[in-house]
């Protein structure tokens, strides 16, 4: 009976350990979502300062203006789009946080009645005492095998968020990748005056 509570606490210390390393990651999304806010808000003053500095410049200043303003406008697009996406990312974590708590809470609620009834038990000298323990040692199990679930259900969460996050980084960072080539080839560049044309 010991051998099993104890098994039980050493998971509920694996699953606060994973707790918090969820804390953290979560930490760090929220960092960088910030950053990305911040990216953003920056780039729409920039693009509000052209727009104000282009109402006050002549004819060929106005069209290289409005060329970076295209180029800038694009790149906010990107930004928007991925902070998003890390909102997503975020939001997808925080619950998947709240829901690991609340099993963990109710958890360790049961464990505690548990060890209370089973100390009870051992301390009284009553006839009935081994049926108890018997109930006691099947709902201990039976909370094992629940917790055990709970555990690889958050691996396997956890595992996709990791998996959309880095599919995530390989897309933008190919978004970066042909939006430089772009503006090292000019084609970026020749679009723009095509399309003002």
């Amino acid at each position: 009976m010991a051998v099993s509570v104890n098994q039980l606490l050493l998971d509920a210390k694996k699953l606060v350990t994973k707790l918090k390393d969820y804390d953290t990651k979560t930490d760090h999304l929220m960092a960088r979502s910030q950053t990305l806010n911040k990216s953003v808000e920056a780039m729409k003053e920039y693009h509000e300062e052209v727009q104000a500095m282009s109402s006050r410049s002549t004819s060929s200043q106005r069209n290289a203006i409005i060329i970076t303003i295209q180029r800038e406008s694009k790149q906010l697009r990107k930004l928007e789009v991925e902070n998003r996406e890390l909102k997503c990312a975020l939001e997808d974590y925080q619950s998947v946080l709240e829901l690991i708590m609340s099993k963990y809470r109710l958890q360790t609620n049961q464990l505690i009645k548990l060890e209370r009834v089973e100390t009870e038990c051992l301390n009284s000298q009553s006839n009935d005492s081994n049926e108890v323990i018997m109930k006691l040692k099947n709902k201990i199990a039976e909370m094992a095998s629940v917790m055990n679930q709970s555990i690889l259900t958050d691996e396997t969460n956890a595992f996709k968020e990791q998996e959309l996050i880095a599919r995530l980084r390989v897309e933008n960072k190919a978004l970066r990748e042909l939006l430089q080539i772009s503006k090292t080839h000019g084609s970026l560049h020749n679009h723009a005056t095509n399309d003002e044309n």
